[in-house]
């Protein structure tokens, strides 16, 4: 029996878990880019010959076709931008200046209301996915955010426990948003050797077979590891 190269798994029209077996990302950001875009080529050509057998077969039961991708980084990303004091992230910097600088977090329900026939869970401007009208919403969720985010419970608690996931759900979700948008491929083929953020692969494999990011989930997948690596959050797509 040969080694397994690659694997995705499938639940009736559900996709997910796209892997490369015979070797692993670059574990240290310092690693020659060449060696990662390499990686990647790899991996999207290994499993988008997967992908797009998978599609087929879940089309056969006449709903769309839909893939759950993780949103590796995440936690890392956000804690970046926290140390550079929310530059990077538009809506980490409303969370953490509130009205110090113009904030698109903090404005009436009425003007962020959707235009009339969008889909409401179509991916727009991240930071619309929040409306905090108090000074004490905002800053409970900055704090449930930062700890998400680095692991350090809250002030007060001993443990990034269920009611911090809670408190800080409206805030991680739309920063897992803003996030999804930095997985990009430089073409539409599964040849591309570029993700515009490392930790994105799965992301930017379904993208490139025209895969549409509609919704995060929030606490989509709760294994231990995977709260540290994206606080639970992955990202749903449809296939056009």
């Amino acid at each position: 029996e040969g080694n397994v190269i690659a694997s995705l798994n499938a639940n009736r029209n559900i996709l997910f878990g796209a892997r490369l077996h015979v070797e692993s990302p670059p574990t240290s950001t310092t690693d020659d880019d060449g060696e990662y875009h390499e990686y990647v080529a790899r991996y999207l050509s290994a499993c988008g010959y997967l992908l797009d057998l998978a599609r087929e077969d879940a089309a056969r039961n006449g709903q769309q076709v839909q893939a759950l991708a993780t949103l590796n980084g995440l936690c890392s990303w956000v804690a970046e931008c926290l140390d550079k004091d929310g530059e990077g992230s538009e809506v980490l910097t409303g969370l953490m200046h509130g009205g110090q600088r113009p904030n698109p977090l903090m404005v009436s329900k009425k003007e962020k209301k959707a235009p009339k026939g969008k889909r409401s869970q179509k991916i727009g401007n991240p930071s619309a996915a929040l409306v905090l009208d108090k000074e004490a919403d905002r800053m409970s969720m900055l704090e449930a955010v930062r700890a998400i985010a680095t692991g350090e419970p809250r002030p007060g608690h001993s443990v990034v426990g269920a009611g911090t996931y809670r408190d800080g759900k409206k805030g991680w979700l739309a920063l897992a948003r803003e996030y999804s948008r930095l997985a990009a491929t430089d073409s539409v083929s599964l040849d591309a050797s570029y993700v515009g953020r490392r930790g994105l692969e799965e992301l930017a494999l379904y993208m490139s077979r025209d895969g549409e990011v509609t919704k995060i989930e929030h606490l989509g997948h709760t294994d231990p590891g995977y709260l540290r690596e994206a606080g639970g959050a992955m990202a749903r797509l449809f296939f056009c």
